[in-house]
C-alpha cells in the first residue's frame, strides 16, 4: 500500500482526493457562514421593527386616558404616561409574536453538514500535505 502511495498514480489520487475533500469543505463552510449571515441580517431587521414599534408614540393615549379618568382632566394627565407605556408594550408584544412566528419557519441547518465542512477542509489540507510528502523523492 505504501509503495502505491508513492508512486505517480497514488500520487495523483491523492491530490485528486485532497482537491474533491477541499472543494467540499470549503462549499459547505461558505453555505454555513452565508446562513449565518442572513440570519444576522434578519435579526437586525426584526430589531429595527421592534424598537420602531416601541417608538411610535400612540397618539389616542390622550382621549384613552381621559376615558379611563371619567372625564377628570387631573387624574388623566397623571395615569397619561402609565397607559402610554401600557399602549407600547403592547404594540411591541404583538410586533414580537410576528417576529418570533416568522423566526419559526425558518429551516434549522442540518448539525451534520455543519461539522462535516471543517472537518472535509481538514481533511483535504492533510492528504494534500501527505501527498506532497510522498512526491519528495
Amino acid at each position: 500500500m505504501l509503495e502505491f502511495l508513492r508512486s505517480n498514480a497514488g500520487i495523483f489520487w491523492q491530490y485528486s482526493l485532497a482537491a474533491a475533500f477541499q472543494l467540499v469543505g470549503v462549499l459547505l463552510v461558505v453555505r454555513d457562514v452565508r446562513r449565518s449571515r442572513q440570519n444576522n441580517q434578519l435579526l437586525a431587521r426584526n430589531l429595527g421593527v421592534i424598537w420602531k414599534v416601541w417608538n411610535d408614540i400612540p397618539e389616542d393615549s390622550g382621549p384613552h386616558s381621559l376615558e379611563v379618568a371619567r372625564g377628570d382632566e387631573q387624574w388623566a394627565t397623571m395615569i397619561r404616561p402609565s397607559l402610554e407605556i401600557d399602549m407600547r408594550v403592547r404594540n411591541v408584544r404583538l410586533a414580537l409574536e410576528q417576529v418570533i412566528g416568522h423566526g419559526h419557519a425558518q429551516k434549522e441547518p442540518n448539525k451534520w453538514l455543519v461539522r462535516l465542512g471543517p472537518i472535509a477542509l481538514t481533511l483535504g489540507i492533510v492528504l494534500a500535505f501527505t501527498a506532497s510528502m510522498f512526491a519528495v523523492r
